[in-house]
This record gives structure tokens, sequence and C-alpha cells, in this order.
């Protein structure tokens, strides 16, 4: 279904789809590993290790997913303060694999419709079929 909405948007190439899903799941699994640190620190009461400072919650999937489409869309390409630049740049200019890998990704989702409907598939696809 994630795939054919992103077909019916013109994105045609198997490679390219596939890497938007793969930043937009890596994006998931980071706020997953956020909520997590939270729990653990609201049930130990134990400052823990957090992805996202004050200044970057709403760049969390938890926080973003429910905003209207224009607003992620925005958030999601914003080239100084967005979703993607955030991820673009989680380990600054170093020379780890994860900075060399990301150096050149681009956001390709076409449209903010398009992208909403792919954030849906995503959230119905992690809570029916992979949540366990």
């Amino acid at each position: 279904n994630i795939w054919q909405k992103l077909w019916a948007a013109g994105m045609a190439n198997p490679l390219t789809c596939i890497e938007q899903l793969s930043y937009l799941m890596f994006i998931r699994s980071l706020d997953d590993i956020e909520i997590e640190t939270e729990q653990k620190e609201n049930m130990m009461g134990i400052k823990g290790n957090h992805i996202f400072d004050e200044s970057q919650q709403k760049l969390r999937w938890s926080k973003f997913k429910n905003l209207g489409p224009d607003e992620i869309f925005s958030l999601m390409k914003d080239e100084k303060n967005g979703i993607f630049a955030f991820i673009k740049n989680m380990h600054g200019n170093n020379e780890s694999a994860f900075a060399k890998f990301m150096k050149d990704a681009t956001f390709q989702i076409p449209a903010p419709q398009v992208l909403v409907n792919v954030i849906a598939g995503l959230n119905e696809l992690y809570e029916n079929d992979i949540q366990d």
C-alpha cells in the first residue's frame, strides 16, 4: 500500500522509494528510542542520554505525525532546522560511517499529502504488523 502511494506520486525508481522509506523508518526509530529513555527516566529517576534536546522536540515522530500535511512537509524539508537536516547532521561533520552515508542524503517525497499518506502507512505497519 505504501509502495503504491509512492508509485502513484511519480516515484517509480524502487531504490529511491526504499531509500526514502528507510529514512522515515530511521526517524521513527529515533523517537522510539527517545520514548524508551523517557520511560526509564520516569521509572528509575535517572537522567538518560537523549537524542533530542528541548528545542528539537518538534522533530520527533510522535510530535509531528499529527500535524497537517503542509506543516509536516515544511518541517521535513527545512534545510536548517528540519527533520531531515537533523538526521543528516546527527554526528556532526566527523568521519563516522553514519556521517559519510548521510552526507549526500536528500528528501525526495514529492508532495505534502504523499508524505502524510506514507507516514500513516508506516504507522499502520508498525502498529499492526511489526510491533511485537
